[in-house]
């Protein structure tokens, strides 16, 4: 989960180990534990997760720095956890290649966060979480942090260009 604090034009924010999405050049797998393991090793680990986007925590940044009256913390997250089987449900959707993957184990989930503010004081639509999750693997094999057997044989993405 991103939070976000600001104070008149004055910003800082964290980032848990719950930042998902597109790796930036350089970026190691590390920053996507969750995809990159289902790439590399072919499952997901049991258990349920929140996440946030790291575009929508940088545009929440942006957001607040250009509004003046943006002030206070701003939770930057989607309203519930996933667990692995939407991880690989999400994947499977994405990438041709991931049909290949055992299901991810269900785990209960639970929606405890309000995450509204951004939304409606920052104006920020938040990515959904099988968007994140798509994008982020996509990411790992472009950058060839990940490179599992099926995407060796070319199988390409199916996320769209606008969504980076």
């Amino acid at each position: 989960m991103g939070t976000l604090h600001s104070r008149r034009r004055s910003a800082t924010a964290g980032i848990p180990a719950g930042g998902r999405g597109p790796r930036a050049a350089g970026a190691g797998a590390a920053a996507a534990p969750r995809p990159a393991a289902a790439l590399r090793c072919g499952g997901v680990p049991e258990g349920a997760w929140t996440i946030c986007d790291v575009r929508d925590v940088a545009a929440a940044h942006v957001a607040a720095a250009e509004n003046p009256d943006a002030a206070g913390r701003y939770i930057v997250s989607q309203p519930g956890s996933i667990d692995a089987r939407f991880v690989t449900d999400a994947l499977k959707g994405a990438l041709p290649g991931a049909a290949a993957l055992p299901d991810g184990p269900r785990t209960a989930t639970k929606e405890t966060i309000d995450a509204s503010k951004v939304r409606t004081q920052l104006g920020i639509e938040l990515h959904p979480a099988a968007q994140t999750i798509a994008d982020g693997a996509a990411s790992l094999l472009e950058h060839g942090l990940a490179a599992p057997a099926w995407a060796a044989k070319g199988a390409a993405a199916k996320v769209p260009a606008a969504a980076f």
